[in-house]
C-alpha cells in the first residue's frame, strides 16, 4: 500500500503518509537518486531505515519534488531548494512528510511502546503531567514527546532541554488540536492517530 494519506492541514501545510509494505526492490522503481543517497543508502544495515529513506523520496515525488530538491545542514535538517519548509519523520510501517510554503513546520510519527515510560522522567515536565490520564499513560506521553521532538525540529538548536525548555499548554484529544511554547516561541500542534502510532503535526506561530 503506497500512499496512506494526503492531508490539508488547518495551517495550510500539506501532510503525506507512506504505509511501507513494498520490499526495497519495488520502493527503488521510478526514483533517480542523487549520488550522495546512493552512498547513504548502501551504509544503512537496517532494512527498515532503507524502505523509509526510499519512501520519504516516493512520497516527494508525489509532491512533484525529485531527490536532487531535498538537502540537509549540518544538523541534518532538511531543506527544499525551493525554499518550501519541510520536515520527515518515520516509525516502523510509516514514513511521512510535512510541507509548508508558509510556516516552518516539524511532524513525528511514533508508535506507542512501552519503552517510554522508563525515559518519561527525561522530558515530561511535572506541570505537563496534568494532561495524564494516568502514570502509565502512554498515547498521552508519546504525544508529549512527539511535540517536542517536532519543536526540537523546527528550531534546529542543539543543547535544547526537552523537559524545561519545551512545554505543552494545551491537550488536544483524538484528531485535534494543542498548543505549546518555549522561552521565546509559541507552536500549535494537531494530534492524528493512525493504527498504534501517534501523528503529531506542529508549526511555529
Amino acid at each position: 500500500m503506497p500512499l496512506h494519506q494526503r492531508l490539508e492541514c488547518e495551517n495550510k501545510a500539506e501532510l503525506l503518509v507512506w504505509k511501507l509494505e513494498e520490499t526495497e526492490s519495488e520502493l527503488r522503481k521510478s526514483l533517480q537518486l542523487t549520488r550522495e543517497s546512493e552512498n547513504r543508502l548502501m551504509k544503512m544495515k537496517s532494512a527498515v531505515h532503507r524502505k523509509s529513506f526510499l519512501g520519504i523520496r516516493q512520497l516527494l515525488k508525489l509532491n512533484g519534488y525529485d531527490d536532487q530538491s531535498l538537502y540537509y545542514d549540518d544538523h541534518g535538517k532538511p531543506f527544499l531548494r525551493d525554499g518550501t519548509h519541510i520536515s520527515i519523520s518515520h516509525s516502523g510501517q510509516y514514513c511521512c512528510i510535512l510541507s509548508s510554503s508558509k510556516f516552518e513546520v516539524g511532524v513525528d510519527i511514533e508508535r506507542h511502546q512501552q519503552k517510554i515510560l522508563r525515559i518519561a522522567s527525561r522530558f515530561c515536565h511535572s506541570e505537563e503531567a496534568i494532561y495524564l490520564k494516568r502514570n502509565d499513560d502512554i498515547e498521552g506521553l508519546t504525544l508529549i514527546w512527539g511535540f517536542k521532538e517536532c519543536v526540537y525540529k523546527i528550531l534546529n538548536q542543539k543543547g535544547i532541554s526537552f523537559k524545561e525548555e519545551i512545554r505543552v499548554l494545551s491537550f488536544p484529544e483524538k484528531d485535534s488540536s494543542g498548543s505549546g511554547k518555549t522561552l521565546n516561541s509559541s507552536f500549535a500542534f494537531e494530534h492524528l492517530l493512525i493504527d498504534n502510532y501517534s501523528l503529531i503535526l506542529t508549526h511555529k506561530l
